[in-house]
């Protein structure tokens, strides 16, 4: 699947996560807008910054593969994105306590996670290893 076609599909299922997460203590009143703890803002948790995924570059402004999906949720439901850096420890926990709409952290879905939030499909997967020399290989 094309990089392209990935982002399309995360910013589409993590619209309908956010869409699904809103209460009813609602900051908006237009019907069929998102529910988000500050009106015409998408306040977004994270524990930034951790290049790529989420840093300020040189302006300020929040830039990286996280950030790019969420900025484009922001923008499709015409809000202005809000990012608000918190540790990581729990952060998944952020939104039922009302601190953001949503978390953006270059997070890895565990099972103990998924106890305590409702997470997107997997959008990112780092296949990644550890390289050692051929002479080392039975020790490792």
């Amino acid at each position: 699947m094309a990089r392209s076609s990935r982002l399309l599909a995360a910013v589409a299922a993590l619209s309908l996560v956010v869409a699904a997460c809103g209460g009813s203590d609602s900051s908006s009143t237009e019907e069929g807008a998102l529910s988000t703890i500050a009106e015409g803002k998408l306040t977004v948790c994270s524990d930034a910054p951790y290049e790529p995924f989420e840093f300020q570059d040189a302006d300020g402004t929040w830039t990286g593969f996280d950030m790019d999906v969420v900025r484009k949720i922001a923008e499709a439901n015409e809000l202005e994105l809000e990012v608000s850096v918190q540790p990581f420890d729990g952060i998944w926990l952020a939104p039922a306590a009302g601190t953001c709409d949503m978390v953006a952290s270059s997070m890895t879905i565990t099972a103990e996670r998924e106890e305590a939030a409702d997470f997107t499909q997997s959008y990112f997967d780092a296949f990644q290893s550890l390289l050692v020399r051929s002479a080392d290989e039975a020790k490792y």
